[in-house]
């Protein structure tokens, strides 16, 4: 691993959430994109050297709406993303020492079970 690559946040929407982290924060308007297998809206952040992004659900029924749910509603770290050069060898690392893995086109997660709760995402550097 290099560095960290993003942190993620669920929001309920992001037309309520963007607008603290433009007007209040100052940070500049972020990239806004639709993640139809995700079933989410995407707002990032482009900062100096993180990126920060806002996942808010399509639709009541999406897993994400259903995390942001059960914190009352509320805004949650949903995921960290760590940059890897290769993301293959990572998880298979990570398997080896006794970490379960979700691996997925181009993604690979630690299952939160592996890291005491927080949902852990390893990306490949392009």
């Amino acid at each position: 691993m290099k560095k960290l690559a993003y942190i993620a946040i669920a929001v309920p929407t992001l037309e309520k959430a963007v607008p603290f982290y433009t007007q209040i924060l100052g940070l500049p308007k972020p990239e806004i994109r639709e993640l139809p297998n995700e079933r989410a809206f995407e707002a990032t952040f482009y900062l100096e050297n993180i990126q920060l992004k806002l996942l808010a659900p399509v639709s009541n029924t999406s897993p994400l709406a259903q995390a942001v749910k059960e914190n009352d509603g509320n805004n949650l770290l949903h995921h960290i993303a760590f940059e890897t050069e290769d993301l293959q060898s990572q998880l298979k690392s990570i398997q080896n020492a006794g970490g379960d893995v979700i691996a997925g086109l181009g993604v690979g997660f630690v299952h939160p079970q592996t890291s005491q709760g927080v949902l852990v995402q390893f990306v490949e550097k392009k």
